[in-house]
């Protein structure tokens, strides 16, 4: 439902945003890169597909493309989600409007097309590989 999408949209943001919180507080976990919270990783020791993407995130915020690319590419996408989001959620729920969750429902089926599910997957598996040959 468009409540329950709301609400969990505006949980994951609250979550983001104090995950780069917590990141940024631990000291000096994000300067030398020992903070490794990842719980696959912690089990395997081989990196996630999303491993990097909070490194990726604080190197964009900092001005540092070409840094945040390289931790992880998917951070790029998480950044533009965090900073979209809230305005998008903000408008609809003062607006009275139902525009996200109209994009939300589109971008599903769009998804859940055969052909742009196995291409997503590629990138998310490439992506994975990539991690592990940087040894991230």
């Amino acid at each position: 439902t468009r409540t329950r999408l709301y609400f969990t949209g505006l949980l994951c943001l609250l979550g983001g945003y104090g995950w780069f919180l917590l990141y940024l507080t631990v000291p000096g976990g994000h300067e030398n890169n020992d903070f490794h919270a990842c719980l696959f990783r912690n089990l395997t020791g081989l990196p996630c597909p999303s491993c990097g993407v909070t490194r990726s995130v604080i190197a964009l915020a900092s001005g540092n493309l070409p840094a945040s690319a390289a931790w992880n590419p998917m951070g790029i996408l998480v950044a533009a989600v965090m900073l979209v989001l809230p305005v998008w959620l903000l408008y609809d729920v003062t607006r009275f409007r139902n525009s996200f969750h109209l994009f939300y429902i589109r971008a599903e089926a769009f998804i859940r097309q055969r052909s742009v599910a196995v291409v997503l997957t590629t990138a998310v598996l490439l992506n994975w590989i990539w991690n592990i040959y940087k040894e991230l």
